[in-house]
């Protein structure tokens, strides 16, 4: 547990320091979307739990199609900063955005250059969708 945490951490604030060996990455999506159920924006519908999981495991999976290095636990740590966007619309926006661009970070540092297009496009869908 103690390294999931140090994951999620270094995720949000040293993405450099993130490592795709930690197999508990695959439960993050999952806490977020139980912080998001115990918030008062639950209220709003289910949209935010659909996005979550099309935004995390499907287009991990889309990235993982494409890539020569397999990456995969590190994109879904990548998806840590979502844990903001129960705040509010703004906070959400920017919280896509973030993850967004530690997806890209990630890729581009493991040269995926056709799983970062693929994710990329398919991730602006996913955000556009939702907004």
């Amino acid at each position: 547990m103690d390294k999931l945490l140090v994951q999620m951490f270094n995720s949000i604030f040293m993405p450099q320091k993130s490592s795709n060996k930690i197999k508990k990455s695959f439960y993050i999506p999952l806490i977020i979307i139980f912080i998001y159920l115990i918030s008062p924006k639950v209220l709003y519908g289910l949209d935010f739990i659909y996005f979550v999981l099309l935004f995390t495991y499907l287009s991990n999976g889309l990235r993982y199609i494409f890539s020569k290095n397999h990456i995969s636990y590190l994109l879904l740590a990548a998806s840590m900063p979502l844990i903001f966007g129960v705040f509010s619309d703004i906070s959400f926006l920017i919280a896509a955005l973030w993850s967004l661009g530690l997806k890209s970070f990630y890729e581009l540092k493991h040269e995926n250059y056709y799983s970062f297009i693929m994710g990329f496009t398919f991730d602006i869908l996913i955000i556009w969708w939702y907004l």
